[in-house]
């Protein structure tokens, strides 16, 4: 289940076998709990850390103390040992502490008890969102790369799960309703639509298919701008919610932008000034 053979793929219809879409959802998982435990550990040692030196300090207060501040802090705790100094840790400090040690027991029990009928779909979802797929490859990416996969080891009962969760994780990307309202035609573009025709299987690779996905995208927004032009009221209301250097970061990168249809005007400015000199 951690690899996967592809044959008769590209143009020479070479045959290898290359990892699993599954296999790689499920030992990302799993390196992200570990990496997770080693973290919270490193957090328990760095707080351990900062708490000893903390006694230290203390220690060494005490003992940089006068003769006579040591004798009257002995009479001092002859009668009132109650108050004496205590350079033990208060609840607080070893709340602090073991914090850190109920996360790294919360992960270490995560990472124990993974399996693949509790487990397999987050995983999945994670390395979806993780790798940046659009959401109209989605469909396309699960019929190829996961069903087949999960059907074969038995967790074909899954895979509704597994779109109903990717597509409300998808609607997290939906634009503001009062900035931008998405057409029912180009819903898919945002939330995968496993109702939709895919393309078939070995035509394209995942990767131009989300290239192509990415273009149909700008497409989409650049036909929404020419039906819902924005007016000077819309560039008011968000220099408004903008800081400044912010503004200037974007006016630098629409220069850059702009730049080659800036030089293209220039030249040709230039090449109709020439013609004009030698019909002259």
């Amino acid at each position: 289940m951690y690899s996967q053979k592809v044959e008769d793929y590209g143009t020479f219809k070479m045959n290898y076998v290359g990892s699993s879409f599954v296999g790689d959802a499920i030992i990302a998982d799993l390196i992200g709990f570990a990496s997770r435990g080693i973290q919270n550990l490193a957090d328990y040692d760095k707080e351990m850390k900062k708490l000893t030196d903390k006694k230290v300090e203390q220690l060494q207060g005490l003992k940089k103390a006068s003769p006579i501040r040591k004798f009257l802090g002995k009479i001092r705790k002859f009668f009132m040992p109650i108050k004496q100094e205590d350079i033990s840790y208060t609840q607080e400090e070893t709340e602090a502490v073991n914090t850190h040690l109920l996360e790294y027991r919360e992960t270490d029990n995560q990472l124990w008890k993974y399996n693949l009928k509790d487990n397999v779909v987050s995983s999945l979802v994670k390395q979806i969102r993780e790798r940046g797929y659009h959401a109209s490859v989605i469909p396309g990416l699960l019929e190829k790369c996961v069903i087949p996969d999960l059907q074969k080891l038995g967790l074909g009962d899954l895979i509704p799960q597994l779109q109903e969760v990717l597509i409300e994780e998808y609607k997290k990307d939906l634009p503001d309703p009062g900035i931008y309202q998405v057409k029912e035609k180009d819903l898919y573009l945002y939330v995968p639509d496993f109702t939709r025709k895919t393309q078939k299987s070995g035509e394209v690779g995942f990767e131009e298919l989300h290239r192509q996905a990415k273009t149909i995208f700008a497409e989409s927004k650049i036909r929404s701008l020419n039906q819902n032009p924005i007016n000077l009221s819309d560039f008011i209301s968000v220099d408004k919610t903008v800081r400044a250097s912010e503004r200037k970061t974007a006016t630098s990168a629409i220069g850059e932008e702009l730049h080659p249809v800036e030089e293209k005007e220039n030249q040709d400015l230039i090449q109709e000034s020439e013609e004009k000199s030698l019909e002259d």
